[in-house]
């Protein structure tokens, strides 16, 4: 049953509509097996909160499982820049290392990302709840597979230099306990790696074509800054993907 829902972040009910959209399909990957039934498409009434300025889908159903799950891995590359796209994520975050470093990559799809640092000699360990993950192929590159939602209990007493939270933010309930669980998983001195959705592209260009029913959340960025403060991080740097999306 869909159902209205408080902001993500501050909990009020009070918000204004930016975008609404009858029957967005609840994927964007289908196989030639799937039926376009009532139940592929839902709604979304994209809003903003007054009071934080958060952006989220109103009526996205609690409990509700991504349909896409058991179609295909996340972060998964289809083409050659897609693969460069990685390697130049490896190069920025790894830039200033003076040492190989102990990696966690969450939500880590189909592991792409991961195996970039495995290659360069970072120790890497990715959670990833999907049976689908291939983790043959990443143990031959050094990778250690948890497959667990997060926080995974196995990893609870590890810390990590550099954690990767790519494309995952955005599917979480409670962004701001999700980043306060990564931020206890750091050691000293250590990095969170965040790609998420711009919220401010979204208020700016009212882009349909960027809006996904998987999505809770969209961040603006004083929002996303706001959440770093609550959990005790800072922002050191940014990339802007996509063309800003």
């Amino acid at each position: 049953m869909v159902q209205s829902r408080k902001c993500l972040v501050c909990g009020t009910t009070e918000c204004t509509e930016i975008i609404s959209i009858v029957n967005a399909p609840k994927t964007h990957v289908i196989s030639s097996e799937t039926k376009l039934t009532n139940d592929f498409f839902g709604s979304i009434e994209l809003v903003q909160c007054n009071r934080c300025w958060h952006i989220f889908n109103k009526f996205f159903s609690d409990g509700e499982t991504d349909s896409s799950q058991d179609l295909f891995l996340t972060n998964t590359p289809i083409n050659e820049s897609m693969l460069a796209r990685h390697e130049q994520t490896v190069d920025f975050l790894t830039a200033n290392a003076n040492k190989k470093l102990r990696i966690l990559d969450v939500g880590a799809g189909s592991g792409a990302l991961a195996a970039a640092f495995a290659k360069r000699g970072h120790q890497v360990t990715v959670v990833e709840p999907s049976a689908m993950i291939d983790e043959r192929a990443l143990n031959e590159f050094g990778v250690n597979v948890v497959k667990d939602f997060w926080p995974a209990i196995s990893l609870r007493d590890q810390k990590f230099d550099l954690i990767l939270c790519v494309q995952v933010l955005e599917h979480t309930s409670e962004p701001c306990s999700f980043l306060s669980t990564l931020s206890d998983s750091l050691d000293k001195n250590g990095e969170i790696y965040l790609e998420i959705p711009s919220g401010d592209w979204v208020v700016e260009n009212a882009s349909i074509a960027d809006i996904h029913y998987p999505h809770l959340s969209y961040f603006v960025t004083k929002v996303i800054y706001g959440i770093f403060e609550k959990v005790s991080l800072a922002p050191i740097a940014s990339r802007n993907l996509l063309n800003g999306r």
